[in-house]
């Protein structure tokens, strides 16, 4: 009988495994991503280029007809201009050696780590679809104070989730289903740390704060601990606390999806070089 349940359980692992989104990732409007490049360290040089460029071209159009009131100045001024000239090939050499080469392998690399980040980010939206019983395109444009009422459930009580769940896997209450999510995140990060030295520091932060900082995963052992061990609620203070009310869990529910929900965007900001 066991080896029957254990087979199921393995099954039920192996389909939700098995699921995953491929969608199209929205990139950023052109706009930010003009404002995310020129803020590294590529458009940092490109702007100096820029600017080192339009130094010479005015200096020698306009800057040597006007007859400088000491000779150092002109000196200096030629100076200058060597020094800007020498830039500007900089900045071409780099482009030309450096930028464009990695611009061709970064597309490679954004759609293996971006593969993994949709996960990431479909299961947040999952879990606020699953609790708020409609569609994951729906929640999108529910409010957090919309979509925190919809937490008024029991979390010993059997989820009731939509056609996505037919085939598996199931799950007799929420502390099943969260551990099942749970497993689930942890796989794609460990799957997009793959390429931690690609990954900007923003992200690698949100997977430090999910993985041993979310207090969402804390306190639904805790309080399936406390359910386990037949303790319906336990007095803190002056406040009781239910261990079997999602509505206690509902703002770290919310903080915790909106974390993985941020994590294409985090990385599409912060990937420029």
């Amino acid at each position: 009988m066991r080896s029957g349940l254990d087979r199921e359980k393995k099954t039920n692992q192996y389909k939700s495994i098995k699921r995953m989104y491929i969608g199209k990732i929205k990139p950023l409007p052109l706009q930010q991503r003009l404002l995310c490049f020129l803020k590294s360290y590529s458009g940092i040089a490109m702007i100096l280029g820029c600017i080192c460029l339009s130094w010479a071209v005015l200096y020698k159009l306009v800057f040597l007809e006007i007859d400088a009131p000491w000779q150092w100045m002109s000196a200096l001024g030629d100076v200058f201009y060597a020094i800007t000239l020498s830039v500007v090939a900089s900045v071409i050499f780099y482009f030309i050696t450096t930028y464009f080469p990695n611009k061709k392998r970064k597309v490679i690399i954004d759609r293996l780590i971006l593969k993994w980040l949709q996960q990431l980010n479909w299961y947040g939206e999952m879990i606020l679809g699953d609790i708020a019983d409609c569609g994951y395109n729906e929640v999108i444009d529910k409010s957090k104070e919309e979509w925190l009422k919809t937490c008024d459930k029991r979390l010993s009580s059997k989820p009731l989730l939509g056609n996505l769940y037919i085939l598996g896997p199931y799950y007799n209450n929420w502390f099943e289903y969260f551990q099942d999510k749970f497993h689930h995140e942890d796989t794609y990060i460990k799957n997009s740390r793959q390429y931690k030295d690609e990954l900007p520091v923003q992200v690698l932060d949100i997977f430090e704060k999910l993985e041993s900082h979310d207090n969402l995963r804390n306190s639904v052992s805790e309080y399936n601990y406390q359910q386990n061990t037949k303790i319906k609620d336990k007095v803190f203070g002056e406040n009781v606390v239910d261990f079997d009310a999602m509505s206690n869990l509902s703002e770290l529910i919310w903080n915790h999806c909106q974390n993985l929900r941020s994590l294409i965007e985090t990385y599409q900001k912060n990937s420029y070089v």
